[in-house]
């Protein structure tokens, strides 16, 4: 779980220092699918922090990614506590 937080934030950092440089990605190189799903207004909406959406998308499904993290460290620790002899 810390090295998927670490590397979230070692991320969010990469996405601030190139947000609207020349090094930011391309929309045109995405592809028909990728691009309308990073172009949804559900991104436009809840996610302001970029303004690229290839950013907005990738931190979603980062954030996602945590979010299954954590509840899937949460059920095996249920499960081990459940198993043990008392």
């Amino acid at each position: 779980m810390i090295i998927t937080a670490g590397l979230f934030l070692i991320m969010q950092i990469i996405f601030i220092a190139i947000n609207g440089t020349f090094l930011e990605p391309n929309l045109n190189r995405m592809g028909n699918f990728a691009s309308g799903i990073a172009e949804n207004p559900f991104f436009y909406k809840w996610f302001i922090l970029y303004d690229n959406p290839i950013f907005k998308l990738i931190t979603t499904v980062g954030i996602l990614h945590i979010i299954y993290v954590l509840i899937k460290t949460a059920v095996l620790g249920f499960k081990e506590k459940d198993t043990k002899p008392s």
